[in-house]
């Protein structure tokens, strides 16, 4: 929750920055304030990691294992449906539980602007994609909703203009951008910090570790 409190702040900043700019640029000083993009940015990143499992990428990893081998029994579904499993990613589970399991009795889960919910998928593509298996592109790299969301994420997509790839992908809302910005400044800022903690990085203008040595411009 600290990392998500933390990218959030960032991430409003990134947002506002970025809503004057194009405020400016689109002569649009009468219709909307920069405020509203930090808004709809920090909110994205409030929820970024909502459906990671315990234990973050390894938990993701032991759930798609546990399906590749014995839970495979379980899965008589389509393709479609099983790459959901096999495949298992936090960023799709926090697309449900944002649209559909929290507070579920409302339609629509959350309820949350198409903008907050375009800007929150990093990856806006289903899992069984067999020609982006291999893709260098980041998002195509993993998928932002199973099979069970697709008509709610075409829904979105298509409210908001998002280029349509093919079926069932899209690229990216371009406030998805700040978002992951934002998650990748806190989360490397911190890296450093528990460096420093473990007396591998100093604060002075040159460091020299075990590991390695370097100059801190």
């Amino acid at each position: 929750m600290t990392h998500s409190i933390e990218v959030s702040c960032v991430g409003r900043s990134l947002g506002t920055l970025a809503g004057n700019f194009v405020i400016k640029q689109k002569n649009l000083l009468k219709d909307i304030q920069p405020q509203e993009f930090g808004n709809i940015v920090a909110a994205a990143c409030l929820a970024h990691d909502i459906g990671n499992p315990s234990f973050g990428h390894s938990g993701e990893d032991a759930i798609s294992s546990w399906f590749k081998g014995e839970g495979n029994n379980y899965l008589c579904c389509l393709l479609e449906e099983k790459a959901d499993f096999l495949k298992f990613e936090g960023n799709a589970q926090g697309f449900r539980v944002l649209t559909r399991l929290q507070s579920a009795i409302n339609r629509g889960g959350l309820q949350l602007t198409y903008t907050v919910l375009g800007t929150y998928c990093k990856y806006p593509r289903a899992a069984f994609i067999p020609k982006f298996d291999d893709s260098k592109k980041v998002s195509e790299k993993k998928f932002g909703f199973v099979q069970g969301d697709s008509e709610s994420f075409k829904k979105i997509a298509e409210n908001l203009g998002l280029i349509n790839k093919q079926d069932n992908a899209w690229s990216r809302h371009p406030l998805a951008f700040l978002m992951e910005a934002a998650d990748d400044i806190c989360y490397r800022i911190i890296d450093l910090e528990d460096g420093h903690r473990l007396g591998k990085v100093t604060f002075g203008n040159r460091c020299e570790t075990r590991e390695f040595s370097c100059q801190v411009k």
